[in-house]
């Protein structure tokens, strides 16, 4: 009962690292507890990411009204778009940060990094699950 408190009221379990995968060297259960504790931090932070778009959405909309009212056309935050090569500027979703001093070749815009998924998070079980579940099918890890 304890556990599910914690889950539901989105507490982080006291004494177990708050938002790290597994440790391999602790025992079973402390491990099921890591993964309850990354789970709960990874939640918090689609909450924060799904607000920042929102944000993000709200702030482009408003620098289009700006924009529309303005004779440059130029949007007020220039990182929120890109531009193609015919000159349109399109909002830009799933970019995490700049990749460097990249730039496109045709246009000049740098290149962003995209936001990517998350790896699992694995315990001992569940490596040893998978690993007999690759000798039992014959496919070799890179093809999954």
């Amino acid at each position: 009962m304890q556990l599910r408190k914690f889950w539901y009221e989105e507490q982080y379990l006291p004494g177990v690292p708050q938002n790290e995968i597994p440790d391999l060297k602790t025992c079973l259960l402390n491990q099921h507890f890591q993964v309850i504790n990354c789970c709960i931090s990874r939640k918090r932070l689609r909450i924060v990411a799904t607000e920042s778009l929102d944000s993000m959405m709200m702030q482009a909309s408003s620098s289009l009204k700006e924009s529309a009212n303005d004779d440059d056309g130029v949007p007020a935050s220039p990182v929120l778009y890109a531009r193609l090569n015919t000159g349109e500027r399109v909002l830009r979703l799933g970019a995490n940060c700049p990749s460097g001093d990249l730039t496109l070749l045709e246009t000049g815009e740098p290149v962003y990094s995209p936001v990517t998924q998350e790896g699992p998070l694995l315990t001992e079980d569940l490596i040893r699950e998978t690993e007999e579940f690759v000798l039992r099918t014959g496919r070799s890890v890179h093809q999954l």
